[in-house]
C-alpha cells in the first residue's frame, strides 16, 4: 500500500482519538456528557442529534441555571470549535448544549433541517430539571450564526418550536448578512432557497445581536452589510431587537485559532473569491467577554 494511504489512515486514527475525548458520560465534567435527542423534520419523526451537554458543577433541581446552544460554523462539528465557548460559558454558571448537526464542511445539510434540530435542542433543555427554561440562549458562529438568526424568524418558531418556551437572547458571530439582504429582496441564493422576503420580515421579539469584523471578505469587506439589511426590517419594532457590535481590523473566522484562505462562492457578496480568516486573539478575548456582557443584560 502507499504511504499516502498509511498517511491518511493515521491521521483518522489521530483524529478520532482526538474528536473520542469530548463528550463523554458526566455532563459536569470538562469533557461534558455525550447525549441524543430527538427530532421531527419533513415527516420523519425518529430523527436524531448527538450533542455535548455541560452544566456547572452549583446546577441543581433547586438551583437552576441558565444555558446556551452553541452552533458550530461550516467546517462542522469535528473542529471543536464550540468548545471554546462551551468552556466560556460553564466557567460562568451556564449550562451549554453543542449540537453535532454535520460532521465537516463537506457534509450535505439544509438550514431548516438544522433549525428542527436546534429547536429539539431547546425543548431538551428545557426538560432538564436544573435548567432554567425562562433562560435558555442560542449563539453560533458563521454558518452557525445564521442558523441562529433563522432561528429568531416567526416562521422557524411556528414551523419547529414543540416547546412552551423560546429563546431568551441570541448572539449571532460573524454572520453573512448579504444572504439576508438577497432574500428579503426576493431573490434568496440557493442555501437559502427554502425562505422568503416574508421569512425575513416577521421576526420572534427576543433581541439579537451581531458581532460582526470590519473586514469580512464574505460581505465584500463591507462592514455596512448587516446594518443595511436590518434597514430593511419593515416593522421598526423589529429592528429594535437587532443590535450590532462591530470589531475593528477583524475578519471573519478571528476565533478559529489559525490563520488561512480559501476560495467560495458565497465570498465578495456571492461573486465568489478568496475569503481569509485571520486569527485575532484579542479580538476573540473581546468577544468573549461581549458575549457574556450581553447574555447577562437580558
Amino acid at each position: 500500500m502507499s504511504k499516502n494511504y498509511f498517511a491518511l489512515l493515521l491521521t483518522s486514527l489521530m483524529l478520532s482519538g482526538c474528536l473520542a475525548t469530548y463528550g463523554g458520560k458526566d455532563p459536569g465534567s470538562k469533557e461534558g456528557q455525550l447525549i441524543s435527542y430527538q427530532y421531527e423534520f419533513d415527516g420523519v419523526k425518529d430523527l436524531k442529534t448527538e450533542a455535548v451537554f455541560r452544566k456547572p458543577a452549583a446546577a441543581t433541581a433547586t438551583n437552576k441555571v441558565p444555558a446556551v446552544i452553541v452552533l458550530h460554523d461550516g467546517g462542522g462539528w469535528s473542529t471543536e470549535r464550540t468548545r471554546q465557548y462551551a468552556d466560556l460559558f460553564t466557567s460562568n454558571g451556564y449550562a451549554t448544549l453543542e449540537p453535532r448537526l454535520y460532521f465537516d464542511d463537506k457534509a450535505p445539510r439544509t438550514n431548516k433541517k438544522d433549525l428542527a434540530s436546534l429547536y429539539a435542542g431547546l425543548s431538551y433543555l428545557s426538560k432538564q430539571p436544573e435548567i432554567d427554561r425562562n433562560r435558555i440562549y442560542a449563539m453560533g458562529m458563521s454558518a452557525g450564526a445564521m442558523l441562529a438568526m433563522l432561528a429568531k424568524t416567526q416562521s422557524a418558531n411556528e414551523l419547529f418550536n414543540r416547546s412552551d418556551t423560546t429563546f431568551r437572547a441570541i448572539a449571532s458571530m460573524y454572520p453573512v448578512c448579504w444572504l439576508f439582504t438577497a432574500t428579503i429582496e426576493g431573490n434568496p441564493p440557493k442555501v437559502f432557497s427554502d425562505f422568503t422576503a416574508s421569512d425575513m420580515k416577521n421576526w420572534q421579539p427576543m433581541p439579537i445581536r451581531l458581532f460582526i469584523p470590519e473586514f469580512d471578505d464574505y460581505e465584500d469587506r463591507d462592514a455596512t452589510t448587516c446594518e443595511n439589511f436590518i434597514t430593511k426590517i419593515p416593522s421598526e419594532q423589529a429592528r429594535s431587537t437587532f443590535s450590532i457590535k462591530l470589531y475593528p481590523g477583524a475578519t471573519h473566522g478571528w476565533d478559529h485559532g489559525r490563520t488561512y484562505s480559501f476560495n467560495t462562492w458565497a465570498a465578495c457578496k456571492g461573486r465568489g473569491c478568496v475569503n481569509t480568516n485571520q486569527s485575532n486573539p484579542a479580538v476573540t478575548q473581546q468577544g468573549y467577554k461581549d458575549v457574556l456582557s450581553f447574555f447577562g443584560e437580558q
